[in-house]
């Protein structure tokens, strides 16, 4: 049996849920988004909206990957990216039909796209003419529009492709990430709820000071053994030491631990994990907040 908590995989009708907030959110934002892209030319800039774009359409997905208990991370991520991908042909609708309208000319004014873009009939007809949205987007990579920073000349050819292709899978991990992640977060079945994340503990486990010891420490914790947390002196807030953060539920009769090690190389700090999500019961989980408190 492994020591590691592991989605169990469950996935009901309540899921497609995932895909319907997906899209709806990421439809509702692409007319916006298709606007500012547009019209913001530098590629720095048009990389932060769509961020925020992918972004919000994660967080959508999320909730309702959450609200819906949907336990499989893989069916989560692409029911979000169903949805997403929805979404995101609408602001390809949307540019390509403020590219038609405009004629690529400067700005023609804020009122004027406002009423354009309040008229789907208008433009989302585009989405059952996926060629003209490519016959848009090809013209404008021969006369070339976003820059990067510092450069006047705008992309063209492979590069503007280049860009295109980055833009498609940076809204999909951003669309994708938080549904897949809530997915994995422990369930408790007898809660009847994820687990929620405790207040990370004051102190945590001094690191044994030999370092072959060390070594054997951490791969025991890797390996979900955390014996070693129980029983060696503590380590304070900022010294270097392995600290705990504890998953739990008041109604559940088990909980997770991860382990994070943080040290110090010369003058820098660093910190990584050495273990996410090993089960413990209640018992042994009271026994370490004692320990570590």
């Amino acid at each position: 049996m492994s020591r590691f908590y592991m989605p169990p995989g469950n996935v009901t009708g309540r899921s497609l849920l995932i895909a319907l907030a997906a899209a709806a959110v990421s439809s509702a934002a692409a007319p916006l988004y298709a606007a500012l892209t547009l019209y913001v030319h530098w590629i720095s800039v048009s990389a932060v909206l769509l961020f925020c774009y992918g972004m919000l359409t994660g967080l959508a997905a999320g909730a309702a990957t959450r609200a819906t208990r949907t336990l499989s991370p893989a069916a989560a991520a692409a029911l979000a990216l169903a949805g997403g991908w929805a979404g995101f042909a609408v602001s390809w609708a949307a540019w390509a039909g403020l590219v038609s309208q405009s004629g690529g000319a400067a700005f023609p004014g804020i009122r004027e796209v406002a009423v354009y873009l309040a008229s789907p009939s208008r433009w989302g007809a585009l989405l059952a003419d996926p060629g003209r949205i490519l016959d848009v987007a090809g013209e404008l990579g021969r006369h070339g529009l976003w820059k990067l920073s510092g450069s006047e000349e705008p992309l063209r050819g492979i590069p503007y492709c280049g860009l295109w292709i980055g833009e498609f899978l940076i809204f999909s991990l951003c669309a994708a990430g938080d549904a897949f992640s809530s997915a994995r977060a422990p369930y408790s079945f007898e809660a009847r709820a994820f687990l929620r994340e405790e207040v990370p503990l004051p102190s945590g486990a001094a690191l044994p000071v030999d370092p072959d010891l060390r070594r054997e420490a951490a791969e025991a914790i890797r390996a979900g053994d955390l014996g070693y947390l129980a029983a060696a002196p503590p380590a304070g807030p900022g010294e270097p030491g392995l600290f705990v953060t504890f998953r739990s539920h008041a109604l559940s009769p088990w909980g997770t631990a991860s382990v994070e090690q943080s040290d110090r190389k010369g003058w820098r700090r660093r910190s990584r994990e050495l273990a996410r999500d090993v089960l413990l019961s209640d018992r042994t989980m009271d026994i370490l907040r004692r320990r570590l408190s």
